[in-house]
């Protein structure tokens, strides 16, 4: 679902638009821009350049979009004691923990300012403080830099940070008008049945009917903003 989302796959049926554009009818080249500056993406094993320390792969989408190397380098390491990460400029992603790891991965995310984050399981390879120190640092950065966030997880403690829920089992949506992480017959969400946490996801412009089988927003797209400053104060888990 995410990959129809996103525009990394086009769905066999029905439409995908962003900000009244019809996603899954872009060429590739569109689309890839797309991914590239205006969405962002956690994965749950953060999917980070093995090859390449920290400080280079939080400024990847960066480098990509066509900045320059010194800038890009610079914005990354303004990263870093943003979410707990000192120190760790040159450390390779095998040098890591896995919370360590998977902050890089939302530095990266949100390094260009993207206007949504799309997150596929990504406290799945964290204990739960990890999970926890993670969630708070995601969503507390989208919300500053005033964008929305897209989860696909099946832990109802991960979905409750989103505003609203899309319970989907066995590939069939069960509520698209959920409010909670419950499914029609009181049964918390479990493997089998994931969450689609989706955050803000109307006041962006989003249309996704008929891969969600739920109904169109209706609340047109605002103005875009340059995203905020914001930095939450933590130590690393």
């Amino acid at each position: 679902m995410l990959h129809c989302l996103a525009g990394i796959l086009t769905p066999d049926s029905g439409v995908v638009t962003f900000d009244g554009q019809r996603i899954d009818s872009l060429g590739d080249r569109r689309r890839s821009r797309l991914r590239r500056m205006v969405f962002g993406f956690v994965f749950q094993f953060g999917q980070l350049v093995p090859e390449l320390p920290v400080v280079e792969n939080i400024a990847l989408p960066l480098l990509l979009g066509g900045h320059g190397r010194r800038a890009s380098l610079a914005a990354a390491r303004d990263w870093l004691p943003r979410l707990g990460l000192d120190g760790l400029d040159d450390r390779l992603p095998g040098e890591l923990s896995g919370g360590q790891g998977q902050r890089v991965a939302v530095a990266r995310a949100l390094i260009a300012g993207p206007r949504v984050v799309f997150a596929d399981e990504p406290t799945g390879a964290l204990d739960s403080v990890a999970a926890d120190h993670v969630m708070d640092l995601l969503t507390d950065e989208v919300k500053a830099q005033g964008g929305c966030m897209v989860i696909v997880t099946h832990e109802p403690r991960v979905a409750a940070y989103a505003d609203r829920t899309v319970i989907v089992r066995d590939g069939v949506v069960v509520d698209p008008e959920a409010g909670d992480t419950e499914a029609d017959d009181g049964g918390e969400a479990g493997p089998g049945a994931p969450v689609a946490a989706i955050s803000t996801l109307r006041s962006l412009g989003w249309s996704a009917r008929d891969v969600l089988d739920g109904p169109p927003p209706r609340v047109p797209s605002p103005e875009k903003q340059p995203p905020e400053q914001g930095a939450p104060d933590e130590e690393p888990g």
